[in-house]
């Protein structure tokens, strides 16, 4: 059986790293017991960072909806942080950054499994976890706590990004550069919160517009 632990995420915006890389602390150490009582201990990740290529990023535990991979994941004196890349040549993942850059999912969620002799009875009901098997952490919609969270998202801070972005959605290499050539500089000055993402639904309307032409 595999345990959730939900956790509350905020979003900002990073200006000096790849598109669509988002970090956060996905696990807290002690603080507020989950939901269902339990409390998470310093150390209980060290056996599955070992192997973190197997912790996988998702969306809202749907195991056939990948949207990205993590990239770090280390303990520190907060709890559990992660960092990772959201995979914007797929539509999942693409619909992941979009959510995230808007606010409309506010949760982090761990998904593991309590090996025996993993956990110790807390005296009012719940566990604390001292040894845990991490297998994701996805991003969801209903958080537990307010402690845990995304808070970095980068989004676009060049005309080469958009057009990188833009050729992942489909276009030709020559239609991809007449959009950014015709969108880039008008918004290229704004600030970052009405940055060229902002209007990525409208590039992307350009884009099937010069494809249909």
């Amino acid at each position: 059986m595999t345990d959730l632990l939900h956790q509350r995420i905020e979003v900002k915006f990073l200006e000096q790293r790849e598109q669509g890389t988002v970090k956060g602390l996905a696990s807290p150490f002690y603080g507020e017991p989950d939901r269902q009582g339990d409390i998470v201990q310093p150390g209980a990740f060290t056996k599955s960072l070992k192997a973190p290529e197997h912790i996988v990023m998702l969306w809202a535990h749907d195991q056939s909806a990948p949207v990205g991979k993590w990239t770090s994941l280390q303990e520190t004196d907060a709890g559990l942080e992660v960092e990772g890349r959201l995979n914007l040549s797929t539509a999942s993942g693409r619909e992941a950054f979009e959510h995230l850059k808007a606010g409309d999912v506010t949760g982090l969620s761990i998904g593991y499994r309590v090996p025996n002799g993993g956990y110790q009875r807390l005296p009012k009901g719940g566990r604390l976890l001292k040894s845990v098997e991490l297998m994701e952490i996805s991003f969801v919609a209903v958080p537990a706590s307010p402690v845990a969270r995304v808070t970095e998202v980068k989004s676009f801070t060049s005309a080469g990004e958009l057009k990188s972005a833009l050729r992942s959605l489909g276009l030709s290499k020559t239609a991809a550069e007449r959009v950014t050539r015709g969108g880039w500089p008008a918004l290229a000055g704004e600030s970052q919160e009405n940055s060229i993402t902002t209007h990525l639904r409208g590039l992307r309307a350009a884009a099937r517009a010069i494809i249909e032409a």
